[in-house]
């Protein structure tokens, strides 16, 4: 029995245990799980993420090395994040508010993986969801204080999927009107696509998290202090915020490798976390890595693979990341 059969067997399990009666959500939190999720676990019927989130604490890693993202100084260049990267992966990052209001806060952020669809977390997700609206382009012009008046709102029509089945705080959420194909007017979407991203099941050696802490404007901070945990990502040099929460930590091609969820950080140390993106996989019934092309010579499991738009040779594969294909 390979991995992905082992953990849908898990999943399965755990989900006829739970249906049963036998077990309940809160029986499987874990010590690094957000405390704002595992109050959900208790009663999520009656879970608002709206008025939940605002008691959430800082974590500041240290110093605050949050910048707004048309003011990035190129502090990270050198772990792979410049100013074109920066503006590249920035457009399909959106703010969830409950009103379609340039000046309205939002509440968490998230990231688009595809067309339509919406990445956040779980305890961003609850009672009055469907509705709200995701604000793309919510940032400051360049170096001022001002916001851009080009902010572009897609309202929430679904929730697609509550990882607080799974045990796992994500949430995959639907959004009106196809946002990844609407022609943006800020930097990194100036008349073009806002596009979105794809996911990756690999630790990163360095990240980026582009987020909105405490409601605000878009702003950024990356690291190369990432580690792994059970179900989760950590990094002690990543500064976030309440309202970051949801946020898709990336690599350094802009990949979802998962999504932060807990602050944990402060002026004497400690780690920020998240959801790593492989168990998200694994327990998704939504969420999946990028399938390779195909083209058949004779045989419906052999064919030239293409990953990434790089044709790899006659191989046998299914899924696709780091320009390698798997089964």
């Amino acid at each position: 029995m390979n991995k992905i059969q082992l953990s849908t067997t898990i999943k399965y399990i755990f989900k006829f245990l739970k249906t049963a009666g036998f077990i309940t959500l809160a029986a499987f939190a874990q010590a690094n799980d957000n405390p704002l999720f595992l109050q959900k676990m208790t009663n999520p019927q009656d879970y608002n993420p709206v008025v939940a989130i605002a008691a959430q604490p800082e974590s500041i890693c240290g110093t605050d090395d949050l910048q707004h993202i048309e003011n990035y100084d190129g502090r990270y260049n050198g772990i792979g994040f410049n100013q074109q990267r920066i503006e590249n992966y920035s457009p399909s990052v959106g703010a969830i508010k409950s009103r379609a209001s340039a000046t309205q806060t939002s509440y968490c952020s998230g990231t688009l993986i595809s067309n339509n669809v919406f990445l956040t977390a779980s305890h961003c997700v609850g009672r009055g969801t469907v509705g709200d609206f995701v604000a793309f382009g919510y940032q400051n012009e360049g170096a001022s204080n001002t916001l851009r008046a080009s902010q572009q709102f897609f309202q929430i029509t679904g929730i697609l999927e509550d990882g607080i089945t799974n045990n796992l705080d994500y949430a995959v959420l639907s959004l009106a009107n196809n946002p990844g194909n609407a022609i943006g007017a800020f930097p990194g979407a100036q008349g073009t696509a806002l596009g979105w991203k794809s996911v990756v099941a690999r630790t990163p050696a360095q990240a980026l998290i582009i987020q909105h802490p405490l409601g605000e404007p878009k702003q950024l901070d990356a690291g190369s202090n990432v580690t792994t945990g059970g179900t989760r990502l950590f990094y002690s040099d990543i500064d976030t915020q309440p309202g970051s929460s949801g946020s898709g930590v990336l690599d350094t091609s802009g990949r979802v490798a998962g999504v932060h969820t807990n602050g944990r950080c402060g002026v004497n140390g400690g780690n920020n976390s998240g959801v790593a993106m492989e168990d998200i996989i694994d327990a998704s019934n939504v969420v999946s890595l990028p399938r390779c092309d195909k083209k058949l010579l004779g045989s419906e499991s052999w064919g030239t693979c293409m990953c990434d738009g790089v044709i790899l040779g006659t191989n046998s594969c299914e899924y696709c990341f780091d320009r390698e294909c798997y089964d």
